[in-house]
Parts: structure tokens; C-alpha cells; sequence
């Protein structure tokens, strides 16, 4: 965790401590509340879990709205079709399925330890063994999915692993689905007709292991 970050965190959490007569009416202050009471967590733990829901609540929705906007914008006929007579929120939820498909916010999933020997595809796996997931290439599995490489707002079945699976399933799953269905469409609206101000493969991503994010998307009017 980045010095200022951690810094960061530290002061958030003295000031709801300050404020104890107001905590447990946000998250954060909630979180603070529950491990001075319980003593659960120490003040490493407590400082990683806000750590962990700032970044898995605002990084991977900002990458799947950034990541999404790209797609959209390079697939022209699939923005129209959210905006124009078909658009409704059917079609917006579904679409927001297969943006996280197609330009997954997060690339990587962390690092799985085996609990015993297993095959894959014919690769011995030992217990023990380090597994590295990566959900951006499984996401474009062409014997799972059909045409993985073309954007279809309207795919269906599109049981993508975005989201992980099982009890590594990400517990904002609800709240990003949401926060895209608000995004995507109320974005093509207040944007109206824009292209890429730069050629796609020239646009900055923000170096990172786990996360897949774009930088900066710079738009023109077209």
C-alpha cells in the first residue's frame, strides 16, 4: 500500500474514531465501530479492509466504465443499439454482462494455492502449487463462448467470470452491475456523437498486475 494511501486511510479512520458518537452511519465509520468494540481486527486489519473496499469498490467499476466506454466507442453499431429503439434496461443489462466480458476491469484474479494434485489440460498441478487465474483470457474462451472476440451488447447466455466464481465471487457484484446500468447509457446520452481522439493502441493503460484500466480516454466531437 502507497505511503500517502496509507496515510490516507490512517486519518479517515482516526476521524471516525473522533467521531465515535456518529459512527456506524457509513462503512467506513461502521467498520471502525465494529473492530474498537469486538477487538476482531487489529489496526493492520482494520486499515487492509478499507484498503480493499476502496479499491474494489471504486478501481474496478472506474476500469469497467473506462474499459466499456473504449469498446463502445469502437463498436459504434453496438453503442447505437443502447441509445436508439431497442435501448431499454433489458438490453443495458445485458450489455453491461458483456462489456465486463469483453474488456474485463480486472485482468488477473490474486494468486490460488492448490489444496491437493490436480490435471489441467494436461499439466500436472502439485499441492501446493501457486495458480495465477486469468480471467481476461478466460473471459475470451472460444469454446465457452461464441465469436469470444466480437462485442454483442445482447449475448446471451454470457456466464463470463468477471465477477470470479463460487466463494471467490465479488461481493460488489450488485453494486457495479448497477452503477454500469446508470453509466453507459447516461454517458451516450451527455456525450452524444464522439470518437476516439487518439488511434486505440496509442491510448495510455495504467501499468498494473491484477487490474486491467485505462489512464485517460480523450474524446473528440465527431
Amino acid at each position: 500500500m502507497e505511503a500517502g494511501l496509507h496515510a490516507l486511510l490512517d486519518s479517515l479512520i482516526a476521524d471516525k474514531r473522533a467521531g465515535a458518537e456518529r459512527s456506524g452511519v457509513d462503512l467506513l465509520g461502521a467498520l471502525v465501530r465494529a473492530s474498537d468494540d469486538s477487538g476482531a481486527m487489529s489496526e493492520e486489519e482494520l486499515r487492509s479492509t478499507a484498503y480493499l473496499l476502496l479499491l474494489v469498490g471504486h478501481d474496478t467499476t472506474m476500469n469497467l466504465i473506462g474499459n466499456g466506454m473504449l469498446a463502445l466507442l469502437r463498436h459504434p453499431g453496438e453503442a447505437a443499439r443502447l441509445t436508439g429503439p431497442e435501448a431499454g434496461a433489458g438490453l443495458v443489462a445485458s450489455a453491461v454482462e458483456e462489456l465486463l466480458r469483453y474488456d474485463s476491469p480486472v485482468r488477473d484474479a490474486t494468486f490460488r494455492c492448490a489444496a491437493q494434485p490436480f490435471t489441467l489440460h494436461g499439466r500436472l498441478i502439485a499441492e501446493g502449487d501457486i495458480v495465477s487465474l486469468l480471467i481476461g483470457s478466460a473471459n475470451r474462451d472460444e469454446a465457452r463462448f461464441t465469436d469470444a472476440d466480437l462485442l454483442d451488447v445482447s449475448r446471451t447466455p454470457n456466464d463470463h467470470l468477471a465477477f470470479g466464481f463460487g466463494p471467490h465471487f465479488c461481493i460488489g457484484a450488485a453494486l457495479a452491475r448497477l452503477e454500469g446500468s446508470v453509466a453507459f447509457p447516461l454517458l451516450l446520452e451527455r456525450l452524444g456523437p464522439v470518437t476516439l481522439a487518439k488511434p486505440a493502441d496509442e491510448l495510455p493503460w495504467r501499468p498494473a498486475r491484477v487490474m486491467r484500466g485505462l489512464a485517460a480516454l480523450p474524446v473528440v466531437r465527431s
